[in-house]
């Protein structure tokens, strides 16, 4: 995920996701942080504590949330299957938890992620993200997503 720096120095999360966070998110926490200051808190301390920029990200607005909903997130197969369970009304936890994050974005509110590849890091990310507010936290492993606060 990318991010890039507003005139006052604050935080300016993307309303237009690259191809890259489309992608499934894998070795990385997403979370909802409700408004542009927690987000900028959260930012600032993220960088304080060793995460660089090309490892935070954060996505806002309805655009980005259609951007998101045109998306399965995967390729080949796995892409087919996602689109046809959709399609056949079918749910899973990847559905549901895409759209929460969707249905946050078309709300105004921040959809942050941030690359922890080891426990660590995950850790580190987690305890920033919860201090600033963040909720509907889950960390996505390669084959697995895992919850880590609601």
């Amino acid at each position: 995920m990318s991010d890039s720096q507003s005139d006052s120095g604050g935080f300016q999360a993307s309303t237009t996701p690259t191809e890259e966070q489309l992608r499934y998110p894998a070795s990385h926490l997403i979370a909802v942080i409700d408004t542009s200051e927690r987000l900028d808190a959260a930012v600032r301390e993220l960088k304080a504590g060793g995460f660089v920029a090309s490892e935070i990200g954060a996505l806002t607005g309805p655009a980005a949330a259609d951007s998101i909903n045109a998306s399965t997130g995967r390729a080949g197969i796995a892409n087919a299957l996602i689109r046809l369970a959709e399609w056949a009304r079918l749910s899973d936890e990847e559905i549901e938890i895409k759209d929460r994050y969707e249905q946050a974005l078309r709300e105004h509110r921040f959809v942050i992620g941030v690359l922890a590849p080891t426990d660590e890091r995950k850790r580190t990310a987690g305890e920033v993200l919860k201090a600033n507010g963040a909720h509907f936290m889950h960390y996505f492993n390669r084959l697995s997503i895992e919850w880590v606060r609601r």
